[in-house]
């Protein structure tokens, strides 16, 4: 059994679920995810700094996998009572592309690697600059698993297998006209602004987390797009729509404000986002996402920089082929 840890936002519960489905697979076992985080955040918001609050939103897709029990998830994480041992990885919580594994054997610290189930990993020898940790794979069940992921090299070989389990449920009839106007140009573009959270200050460090993309780097990555396609439109998504309006309005395309308005039903943003051909993402797992699934090939820029932190600058977990925007120079992976 692999038991994976589910918590924040809609983008980090899929690269939480991807992770443990694509483990679960390999190693031929069941997957269970722990979703309580939900519940102790609700009741103890001060527990994850300046994270906004969240709702379990898996169960959108229609997922058919188990939740773990209170005695299940103890087993691994108690270390007083229960049979495995918490075992945290040395680099930092944020972003943590690990952050602990729970295993069947005992705690050795003097150790990078011990046997198949406990690991130690440095950040230099073995976390890339695309977050993936290289003993990922080597985690033997029965594990408890809670970190990012956010890497497509965890999960890109089912990448299929992902496809039907992140199926979307039906629009609502207020979101069709949009859905239409997307599948009616070839050239559709998402264009993603997060906001929002990422202007707030860590409430241990003081100091912001996230890059917060300004609009050069957004017209850059239409530039490069607009130069490639013909007859380009344009879909804006964002928690900050007065911004967009007043900055991207007049950008060279047409352009469509899709204003659901609703973090509930976040969804049918990320789904219309994956209807369209070409992608600009911000430095956000939630529209990352909605290029990764798209169904069209096409053309997707993710920013080169994602972390404001000087010691986290180094991760970025644009997937392969994508084109990084950054400071006036274009880079693809």
């Amino acid at each position: 059994m692999i038991i994976s840890n589910i918590c924040r936002g809609f983008g980090n519960q899929m690269f939480r679920y991807a992770a443990g489905r694509a483990l679960s697979l390999r190693k031929g076992c069941p997957l269970k995810l722990d979703i309580s985080w939900f519940d102790t955040f609700s009741q103890n918001s001060g527990l994850v700094g300046p994270c906004t609050v969240r709702q379990y939103l898996l169960p959108v897709f229609g997922i058919s996998c188990e939740i773990a029990t209170k005695d299940e998830i103890d087993a691994f994480t108690t270390d007083t009572f229960g049979r495995y041992r918490k075992w945290s990885l040395d680099f930092p919580l944020w972003p943590e592309p690990l952050s602990c594994v729970c295993s069947s054997e005992p705690r050795r610290n003097e150790c990078r690697k011990v046997g198949k189930n406990i690991f130690r990993a440095e950040p230099a020898d073995s976390i890339g600059s695309d977050g993936y940790w290289e003993d990922f794979s080597d985690i033997v069940p029965p594990a408890y698993i809670h970190g990012n992921f956010l890497c497509e090299r965890y999960f890109k070989d089912i990448r299929g297998q992902l496809l039907k389990d992140f199926t979307f449920p039906e629009l609502p009839e207020e979101c069709l006209p949009i859905r239409d106007s997307i599948l009616s140009h070839e050239h559709s573009i998402s264009l993603h602004v997060r906001h929002g959270d990422y202007l707030k200050k860590d409430s241990g460090t003081g100091r912001v987390r996230f890059v917060v993309i300004d609009i050069d780097c957004y017209r850059r990555a239409l530039e490069y797009i607009f130069e490639r396609v013909s007859n380009p439109a344009v879909y804006v998504f964002s928690d900050d729509m007065d911004w967009c309006r007043e900055h991207l309005g007049s950008c060279g395309a047409p352009v469509t404000f899709v204003d659901l308005e609703s973090e509930a039903t976040c969804y049918h943003d990320m789904n219309l986002m994956s209807l369209c051909r070409h992608h600009i993402i911000a430095n956000s797992t939630f529209s990352w996402w909605g290029a990764w699934i798209a169904r069209k090939e096409g053309i997707t820029c993710s920013p080169e920089q994602w972390y404001q932190e000087e010691a986290f600058r180094q991760y970025n977990p644009s997937a392969e082929g994508w084109i990084r925007i950054a400071n006036g120079s274009l880079h693809s992976r």
